[in-house]
């Protein structure tokens, strides 16, 4: 019983972290890389880095957002040696998608505002 109310508050936390995504992506990764590496549950980790990408990178692409914050200090390293740690393969294509379009709106952005 305790685990399941641990699991179940973890998800939550877990779900809390990725919905800050858009004011803060690098707190937000980096959140989601320290959950992940203590995780002994290769599909809990799985889940959790597959919400990330769905939010960095969604599969329509209508639905991306341009986050509050900037992308400067993303973690990409270190969110790539997870997948591949992992072996998380299919979900390095659409991280490194996410963060190229990301890293454009973000000169976009900075060219248009100065």
């Amino acid at each position: 019983v305790c685990a399941k109310m641990f699991r179940m508050m973890t998800k939550h936390a877990y779900a809390t972290i990725i919905a800050r995504y858009h004011h803060n992506p690098t707190e937000t990764a980096n959140h989601v890389i320290s959950f992940a590496r203590k995780s002994s549950d290769a599909k809990f980790s799985r889940a959790l880095l597959n919400e990330l990408v769905d939010v960095m990178s969604p599969a329509d692409k209508t639905r991306r957002q341009l986050p509050q914050g900037g992308v400067n200090t993303f973690p990409l390293r270190e969110i790539l040696s997870l997948i591949i740690e992992g072996k998380f393969y299919a979900l390095g294509k659409r991280v490194v998608e996410g963060y190229i379009w990301l890293s454009s709106q973000e000169v976009r952005w900075t060219t248009h505002s100065q």
